[in-house]
């Protein structure tokens, strides 16, 4: 059975892992994450017919030393 066709509270952990990133590689998501990987803006229009222009300023930033405990 596929893991797209199976229901989530049949799966174990590690199915839905690659579950999950199937949908982040093939699935509508995809785009932004490739913009993100090569650091390029993408054009989204939403269903109001406005238009948003995202980009992604730092994915790969480490985390801010003053806010860990």
């Amino acid at each position: 059975m596929s893991l797209l066709n199976k229901p989530k509270s049949e799966m174990t952990p590690e199915e839905l892992q690659k579950r999950e990133e199937e949908e982040f590689n093939t699935g509508p998501l995809s785009v932004l994450t490739q913009s993100v990987k090569n650091n390029t803006q993408r054009l989204i229009n939403c269903r109001n017919n406005k238009k948003l222009l995202g980009a992604s300023l730092s994915p790969c930033s480490p985390p801010n030393p003053h806010l860990l405990p």
